[in-house]
């Protein structure tokens, strides 16, 4: 087996879509829930900028 060839056809909208859905609060909040600890467990300046 191998991998096969693609070639670009279009450029893919779907993240812009879902970031213009969400709108600038929902970003905002996605960010905070996502980004405010880091994997090794160490709060980030996104998690110091909104302390619970």
């Amino acid at each position: 087996m191998s991998v096969p060839f693609f070639s670009y056809t279009v450029e893919r909208d779907a993240l812009h879509k879902w970031a213009d859905a969400m709108g600038e609060q929902g970003l905002e909040a996605y960010h905070y829930k996502k980004n405010r600890i880091s994997m090794d467990g160490i709060v980030t300046p996104i998690g110091q900028k909104w302390k619970d």
